[in-house]
């Protein structure tokens, strides 16, 4: 019967959501978490097409692994104040999600966090971020800008790899390394003014930049 669920209310007294609990429903249209869950396990509401609001408990800390991925409707979600960290692939195939807001106490992004949402047109990372993973924002093609954390010292392999309409980027003043296809297929960037902290260009970093001149 998993086609005849449309919505899901996961009510009071609820702490913990597993793995995959919610994954694969066809037609699911939204969910509703209280605000008693604090853990929610890897994949919990992956691979649903159908899937276009979650909200999520306001005392949550973690976004897990894959949490949302390939939900390629999911447009309406906010972060709630308390989360520390975004895991890897979470939102990753969210293709009709335009915009995030990030919570001001986040510190990580996980790896391919955010890949392939093709509708995503900004990111404004807060500041208290300290690591962000390996292609987090590949082939965001309607990213346009980018606020990057001052802090951050190294950009991550693959991290822009394919964002075909991001015309410039913002490097921090205090960066060192920027990873191997970082900016690779960046077909509209053309424009780079490198810091003097930078000691690092891996291999393939701005690859197929056209745009650069």
């Amino acid at each position: 019967h998993e086609e005849k669920i449309y919505y899901v209310t996961v009510k009071n007294g609820v702490t913990f959501v597993g793995s995959n609990a919610f994954s694969g429903l066809p037609n699911l249209r939204g969910i509703t978490l209280a605000d008693t869950v604090t853990t929610i396990a890897d994949g919990a509401f992956s691979d649903n097409p159908c899937l276009t609001t979650a909200k999520l408990p306001n005392v949550l800390t973690l976004i897990p692994n894959s949490l949302f991925s390939n939900c390629p409707m999911l447009s309406g979600v906010t972060l709630p104040d308390s989360i520390i960290s975004i895991g890897d692939f979470s939102f990753s195939g969210c293709n009709n999600l335009s915009e995030i807001a990030f919570p001001q106490a986040l510190q990580s992004i996980g790896e391919g966090s955010f890949s392939a949402c093709t509708n995503l047109q900004e990111l404004i990372i807060p500041e208290t971020v300290q690591t962000i993973g390996k292609g987090a924002f590949s082939r965001c093609t309607a990213l346009t800008n980018v606020q990057w954390p001052e802090n951050i010292v190294v950009i991550s392999a693959g991290a822009f790899n394919g964002c075909t309409n991001l015309p410039n980027f913002t490097f921090p003043a205090k960066l060192e390394r920027i990873e191997e296809s970082a900016f690779a297929s960046c077909t509209s960037l053309d424009n780079l003014s490198l810091p003097d902290s930078l000691t690092f260009i891996g291999p393939l970093a701005f690859e197929n930049c056209s745009a650069l001149t």
